[in-house]
């Protein structure tokens, strides 16, 4: 059971992932605003969970495999499990940085809210290094 439990999370996750080039495909503004609060859900989580995702967290939690490379970074350890590509974290850092910001600005801009979206990669950059690297910093 908790083998069906554990893929079913991965496959969700998997999803998630994905979900962020909705931004880029879709003009429908319905579906926009709903992905629009799914991510505002996403960085609340990450911000309640410290900085940790809470799909991760259950996946930790139900699954038999380890889903984090030592580092405690899941895309990373995606990236290698599925794709073989091996890369430093910082790239790993950097990249899905990009493609999250590039996303929340194509998203706010296709909803009208385009200085909405510039605040909040700039009220989220701050708050991250002031508060959730130094908490990753101190786990280690």
């Amino acid at each position: 059971m908790l083998n069906v439990v554990e893929t079913l999370l991965e496959i969700v996750h998997g999803i998630i992932f994905l979900m962020i080039l909705i931004p880029f495909v879709f003009n429908n503004r319905i579906i926009l605003l709903a992905y629009f609060y799914f991510l505002l859900s996403i960085y609340i989580g990450w911000i309640v969970f410290n900085g940790r995702c809470w799909l991760s967290m259950l996946e930790s939690k139900y699954g038999d495999d380890k889903i984090m490379d030592d580092n405690g970074n899941t895309l990373q350890y995606r990236l290698k499990k599925y794709f073989n590509l091996e890369l430093s974290e910082k790239t790993v850092q950097i990249i899905y940085w990009l493609v999250n910001y590039l996303a929340i600005l194509v998203l706010c801009y296709k909803l009208n809210r385009l200085t909405f979206g510039i605040i909040w990669i700039v009220v989220w950059t701050l708050f991250d290094q002031k508060y959730l690297k130094p908490l990753k910093i101190n786990k280690l």
